[in-house]
């Protein structure tokens, strides 16, 4: 399986650039059901990444 965007992070960083990649629920390695995908579930990783962002 190829990442793209472990991919393009890496041309990114090879450019001086710092780089932050996170998985969506059921994307990546995450492994949440599929019953409990959602749009609600992504806006929660989201709003839970910015929250940590901001601590």
């Amino acid at each position: 399986m190829v990442d793209f965007k472990a991919a393009g992070a890496n041309v990114l960083q090879s450019e001086g650039h710092q780089t932050l990649s996170f998985n969506l629920p059921r994307h990546g390695q995450d492994q949440m059901p599929r019953d409990r995908v959602t749009v609600k579930a992504d806006a929660e990783a989201i709003r839970d990444l910015y929250s940590w962002f901001r601590s």
